[in-house]
Order: C-alpha cells, then structure tokens, then sequence
C-alpha cells in the first residue's frame, strides 16, 4: 500500500494551488495521512477531496471548526502493520519519547509531526517517522508498506 504522509502546513488562507508534486502523491497514494497543522479547514478539505482514501489527525494550530471532527490520535492497521497517528505536543526537544511514554502498547510506527523536522528512528520496538514541514523548502514522505517491509522517501518542497 502506498500512503502520502504530510504535517504542518501552515496555511491560514487556501487560495487553491499547492506544490504539484504534492497533489500528484496524494493522488496516487492507496491514502494519504495528515498529522495536524493543516491550520484552515478549506485545505484539510481540499487534500480530503483530492485523496482516494484519507485519514487525518488534529494539530495544536488548526482551526476551531477542525477541532469539532478530527480525532487528536488514531490507530490504525494497514498491510499488518499496527500505526499510532498524532501531531504531537510541547518542546522539540524529547517529543518522541513523550510520545512513546503515554502509548500503553507498543504500535510498528508512530507517524507524527509538530516538530517540522524529518525524523525516522527507532525507540524500543517502535519506528518514529515525522514526514517534516509540507512549505516551501520542507517535505512530505510517500512510504509503501508490504509484506517485504517499510520503504519511505522523503520528498522536498
């Protein structure tokens, strides 16, 4: 399965247009995932409609009417895999393992973002993955899950 998977945005208004590398992966992606920060609702619903399947997660910076329907973390299973989605919270600094403390189980992968920096690292049994800052100048990631494994490319903006 191929998923699109992108995190702070940043938007306050959407005028329509986004990097086309962007839009082309999500829509060719199996799904994409959003991890919070798209900051206003008429972007969130844009990636929605343009994506063939889609799960998303509420960020510290989204608008309001965001926070009345999107859950603050989600797990998921995809191709056997078990994946803990979230946005994050507080300092940069140490959020993976807070992140990791508050789980009561151990998922394959934590896909989160909150931070804007590309992450992949492993803490225990579990794969951190942070797709960076979907801006100008920062990335997503297109990863393909299997029965062979995980792959991840990191793509910039």
């Amino acid at each position: 399965m191929k998923l699109t998977i992108f995190s702070d945005t940043h938007i306050k208004y959407f005028n329509g247009t986004f990097p086309k590398e962007f839009i082309e992966s999500c829509n060719s992606a199996d799904m994409t995932i959003g991890l919070g920060d798209y900051t206003c609702e008429d972007f969130y619903l844009y990636i929605r409609e343009i994506s063939n399947s889609y799960r998303f997660v509420l960020g510290n910076c989204d608008d309001y009417t965001l926070r009345n329907y999107l859950p603050v973390s989600e797990k998921i299973q995809i191709e056997g895999y078990c994946l803990f989605l979230t946005h994050g919270w507080g300092s940069r600094d140490g959020l993976e393992k807070r992140i990791y403390s508050s789980l009561d189980y151990e998922p394959d992968i934590v896909l989160f973002g909150h931070s804007h920096s590309f992450t992949d690292k492993i803490i225990g049994k579990t794969r951190f993955i942070n797709p960076g800052s979907c801006i100008k100048g920062g990335s997503f990631i297109e990863m393909t899950l299997d029965k062979k494994g995980i792959q991840i490319i990191k793509k910039g903006l």
